[in-house]
């Protein structure tokens, strides 16, 4: 492509990076992915992108993995046992955690076992 033909796309390309700058401020999630997500709502996730965009992305786990070693670490559980047969898992809480809260939405107490 000569350069006379890459101008206008030159000039159009750096007309919109200031809007885009622009958009990325304020109350603006920008999120990369190799797909688009069908949602952000882990509860209805039937697509790799949209469980990581939304799972991993946006709410805080009970446990999470060290990326390094890929074994499970607290996140929201502190602590967590289970039974000999596997079947019954008990997590202990992390005190103190309150959901994000904004203009329309202000926690009145921190999450617990029925939030989970």
């Amino acid at each position: 492509m000569t350069p006379a033909k890459m101008l206008p796309g030159l000039l159009l390309g750096a007309a919109l990076l200031p809007a885009a700058a622009q958009a990325a401020s304020g109350d603006t999630i920008i999120y990369c992915s190799e797909a688009s997500p069908e949602s952000f709502n882990p509860q209805i996730a039937s697509s790799g992108p949209t469980f990581v965009a939304s799972s991993q992305v946006l709410y805080n786990r009970l446990v999470t993995f060290d990326p390094k070693t890929n074994a499970p670490v607290p996140s929201l559980a502190t602590d967590w046992k289970v039974s000999e047969d596997g079947l019954v898992w008990t997590f202990t809480l992390r005190q103190g955690v309150k959901f994000n809260s904004n203009k329309f939405f202000k926690p009145t107490r921190d999450f617990n076992a029925d939030d989970v």
